[in-house]
C-alpha cells in the first residue's frame, strides 16, 4: 500500500530536485521518495532481525520500553544511524575528477628502497616481526 504527498517546494528546491532526477534518470518524484526512504527507514521484525546483529537487536529490545518505543523503531532509527549509506549520485565528469584525486596518490609514498613480491624478503620480514617482542628499547 502506498500513500499519496503532496508538498509544496520554494523553485530552487525544486530546480535542485528536478536538476538531480534529470541527470539520475528518475522523475522529481521518483528522486524525492528515494531520498525520503533513506531518511526514514522502515524495517518490519524480521527484515531489522536480518539487518542488525543480534547483540545490538537485544539491547534495542531492554532499551526500546524505556525510550517509549517500540523495537522496530529503535531499529529502524539505529539502521538510519549506523548503517552503510548509499553512495551519492556522480555524474561520468565528476566520477572522473574523483578518480583523477585518487590517482594523484599513487606512489606518494617510498620506503627509500624497492619493494616487490620476492619470497625471500617477505619471509626475512616476517621472521623479524615474528621474532621481536616489540618492546621498545
Amino acid at each position: 500500500m502506498s500513500q499519496t504527498l503532496t508538498l509544496e517546494l520554494p523553485d530552487e528546491i525544486y530546480q535542485a530536485v528536478k536538476s538531480a532526477a534529470e541527470a539520475s534518470g528518475q522523475s522529481p518524484a521518483e528522486l524525492a521518495a528515494a531520498k525520503l526512504r533513506q531518511l526514514f527507514p522502515v524495517c518490519d521484525e524480521a527484515q531489522c532481525r536480518r539487518e542488525i546483529p543480534d547483540s545490538i537487536y537485544e539491547i534495542l529490545q531492554r532499551i526500546a520500553p524505556q525510550m517509549g518505543k517500540t523495537t522496530e523503531e529503535m531499529a529502524a532509527e539505529w539502521q538510519a544511524q549506523f548503517t552503510p549509506k548509499p553512495r551519492p549520485q556522480l555524474t561520468e565528469a565528476e566520477w572522473q575528477a574523483a578518480r583523477e584525486r585518487l590517482q594523484r596518490h599513487a606512489g606518494a609514498a617510498s620506503l627509500g628502497y624497492p619493494t616487490g613480491a620476492d619470497n625471500e624478503s617477505i619471509d626475512a620480514d616476517l621472521a623479524r616481526e615474528y621474532g621481536s617482542t616489540h618492546e621498545e628499547d
